[in-house]
């Protein structure tokens, strides 16, 4: 099995609590798909380097896990 380690951001606009559901969420969707989730570390909403998409912050997580197949997130 390979490690592989998946960061997201979120809007800032969202609810810390809705943050933390939709990374459980993401979790859940690498188990399902035969991934096995290691370690999620919440960053929390940090400021960007630059603007993306007309935005300045986000709420930033890393989730690690491992899998035999690297295409298990190819389809989202």
């Amino acid at each position: 099995m390979r490690t592989y380690e998946l960061m997201t951001i979120h809007r800032p606009e969202m609810a810390e609590a809705d943050f933390r559901a939709r990374v459980d969420e993401i979790g859940a969707l690498l188990t399902a798909r035969e991934a096995t989730p290691s370690d999620t570390e919440l960053w929390g909403k940090r400021r960007f380097a630059y603007e993306i998409n007309h935005g300045n912050e986000g709420y930033y997580s890393v989730i690690s896990f491992e899998t035999d197949s690297a295409d298990v997130l190819s389809d989202l």
